[in-house]
């Protein structure tokens, strides 16, 4: 990647969701510094993050009553259902780390690809996996080069250092929630 930085916003052909999921599929690593995720906008692929072999998510905000509302209602549609299944075999396998820093504090949402452990991307702005966005004006993420992604993965190792693991609970209550939903023969994650 060069040092270059793009501007995107929502209306770029190749906005936050096409970036990140190149990104991604090109990366060992992926660190992600979210205030939360909505399950039901998340729809990576295993050709997108079946390279990438731990994926660590920091969160500043992880309500359990919200998280399992939202995966049953994931759960109850079949078209995202495989996208769930994908983060539950990945959690179960250890590759996607999740950790809450209610008091950590950081804006704007940043995200830091890496290669055989040395950062080569950075997304900084709003992670949006929706398409169209429900807002009326502009979305902005920047993508940044080695130089950028360097800082942004010093600051990831600083605010992930201060949080503490909810790994097990949200695979364990995301696991719970789809064996109770499964219907015998339910769907694989395809992979």
């Amino acid at each position: 990647m060069t040092e270059t930085t793009a501007l995107l916003d929502e209306r770029a052909a190749h906005g936050f969701r096409d970036r990140f999921g190149r990104l991604a599929a090109l990366a060992s690593e992926v660190d992600v510094a979210a205030t939360r995720v909505r399950l039901s906008l998340v729809d990576l692929s295993l050709s997108e993050v079946g390279s990438v072999r731990r994926l660590r998510v920091l969160l500043a905000e992880v309500n359990a009553v919200r998280l399992a509302a939202e995966a049953e209602s994931v759960l109850a549609d079949p078209g995202r259902a495989r996208n769930l299944r994908l983060l539950i075999r990945l959690l179960s396998e250890g590759r996607i780390l999740v950790r809450s820093a209610p008091l950590g504090g950081w804006a704007p949402d940043f995200s830091v690809f890496r290669a055989e452990g040395a950062p080569f991307s950075a997304l900084i702005g709003v992670h949006s996996f929706l398409r169209p966005t429900p807002l009326p004006g502009p979305l902005f993420v920047s993508e940044h080069g080695r130089a950028g992604a360097s800082a942004a993965a010093s600051r990831f190792e600083e605010l992930w250092s201060r949080s503490h693991d909810v790994s097990d609970p949200i695979r364990e209550l995301l696991s719970r929630l789809d064996d109770e939903m499964g219907a015998p023969g339910k769907p694989t994650d395809g992979a």
